[in-house]
């Protein structure tokens, strides 16, 4: 089956959680790309329901949170697809980065973003 994803997937395990109507949901993300993932939980949130994101990279002195705003876009059994609205300059160069690295392919991840924009100017 071809895969048909605007922007390259990498499966990548981090904590995090998300923050919807005031709670607090602890998981784990997985499947990231510049504009969305896959957060392992339980816990049922609507589709469309506007959350705020902390992704907690490991490992890192001091620890960074990277912080964004997004949406439920799928809801199944073992998780949550969040689609990525906003996000600050620096969160997007750390998940460049890590996408990029873990992808094994810098300059693919970054035309994927060019032509990206260059859809949305």
């Amino acid at each position: 089956m071809e895969n048909h994803r605007e922007f390259t997937r990498i499966e990548l395990f981090f904590d995090g959680a998300l923050i919807c109507n005031s709670k607090k949901i602890f998981g784990k993300i997985k499947d990231l790309s510049l504009k969305g993932m896959f957060f392992i939980t339980d816990t049922d949130i609507p589709k469309d329901s506007k959350v705020e994101i902390n992704i907690y990279l490991q490992n890192e002195i001091p620890k960074i949170i990277l912080e964004l705003k997004g949406k439920i876009i799928r809801s199944v059994n073992d998780g949550l697809a969040v689609y990525f609205e906003e996000m600050g300059i620096d969160t997007f160069m750390h998940l460049k980065n890590i996408v990029s690295y873990n992808a094994g392919d810098f300059d693919k991840v970054s035309n994927e973003f060019k032509d990206f924009i260059a859809k949305k100017i």
